[in-house]
């Protein structure tokens, strides 16, 4: 009866082995169903970003044209954010202006200046970076943008 025994315990523990293996299977299986589910998930989340940036491209292209048509005599329901573009569109000009005005007083500073602008002593002097005459008191150079070195420095 010692064999029967033996027998039985094996098949019990083939059985059971063969229990865990299928539970290995069926586990690594789900995890690559998940996987896969999560990955199919990831893709469809940027397909749809892509579309949603592509409509606001062409949302924008529309209020673009829109208001180039219509700038001068908005709807009643845009009016408002018509002026405001107006409004910003003037600003920028005379920033653009003003920035011109400035990028010709800096290139007017001659770099071959016998004399600096700076105090008799000459605490400024010139640029040590360009070369440019320095106006008394200055933190920045006129026309390179580089920090004047001052008395502690």
């Amino acid at each position: 009866m010692g064999d029967q025994e033996d027998a039985a315990k094996i098949r019990r523990k083939k059985g059971m082995e063969m229990g865990f293996m299928d539970e290995v299977a069926a586990f690594t299986k789900g995890v690559g169903q998940k996987a896969k589910g999560s990955y199919d998930i990831v893709a469809m989340n940027g397909k749809v970003s892509s579309i949603t940036k592509e409509i606001r491209g062409v949302y924008t292209q529309i209020g673009e044209k829109y208001y180039a048509l219509h700038k001068d005599s908005p709807e009643e329901a845009l009016a408002d954010l018509v002026d405001t573009v107006n409004s910003l569109e003037a600003q920028r000009s005379m920033m653009e202006q003003q920035l011109e005005s400035a990028k010709a007083a800096a290139a007017s500073v001659p770099l071959s200046a016998q004399t600096p602008l700076a105090s008799a002593d000459g605490a400024n002097g010139f640029c040590e970076k360009c070369g440019a005459p320095l106006p008394q008191d200055c933190v920045f150079c006129v026309r390179c943008g580089a920090k004047v070195a001052g008395d502690g420095e």
